[in-house]
């Protein structure tokens, strides 16, 4: 039984090693670098330019919600003296509170970016992968990989500059 299995393993790899040459000469590929047409196409940079203004009003309001609680702990410090204990105690529970509200907050602006980032580069990709796919099938290629996965690749093989012309050439929805 063993001698079978390591005739028949044997058997296999034979022909693999006949095959392989003229199936490797028959296999084309490509390579993307999604990551550069995120950052560097129109549709990209638009995403990257509504997301920093979203950060920057979102991240305003905590700083001015921050201000104002940082003013009033100061403001309860200074008056500690004059307040009794059981007032100072209300007060600093209120404050307590107020800055644990404020800490979800802050997770909650952190989890609505991430988010918002995710839904605005989901549809960039969804796209990129419709036009790879159809240039893929235009010049009969077997396969594209993600560039960051590729040590290494020559330039003819990279799709990446004729993908994102391309996608830019579609407007602002991306649909052509």
């Amino acid at each position: 039984m063993k001698r079978t299995l390591t005739s028949g393993l044997a058997a296999v790899l034979l022909a693999l090693t006949l095959t392989a040459p003229a199936a490797a000469a028959d296999f084309k590929m490509g390579v993307i670098d999604v990551q550069f047409i995120l950052n560097t196409s129109k549709r990209g940079q638009e995403a990257k330019r509504l997301l920093t203004e979203e950060r920057d009003f979102r991240m305003q309001k905590l700083r001015e919600r921050k201000e104002t609680l940082d003013k009033n702990i100061a403001d309860l410090d200074k008056r500690r003296a004059a307040l009794s204990p059981e007032a100072f105690r209300k007060e600093q529970e209120k404050l307590l509170a107020d800055q644990q509200q404020f800490g979800a907050m802050l997770q909650e602006v952190q989890g609505g970016l991430a988010q918002k980032e995710q839904e605005l580069t989901r549809d960039i990709v969804e796209d990129v992968q419709q036009l790879v796919e159809q240039i893929a099938k235009k010049e009969g290629l077997d396969m594209v990989v993600e560039k960051s996965a590729v040590v290494y690749t020559l330039p003819k093989y990279d799709l990446t500059e004729r993908v994102m012309k391309s996608y830019d050439s579609r407007g602002a929805t991306g649909k052509k």
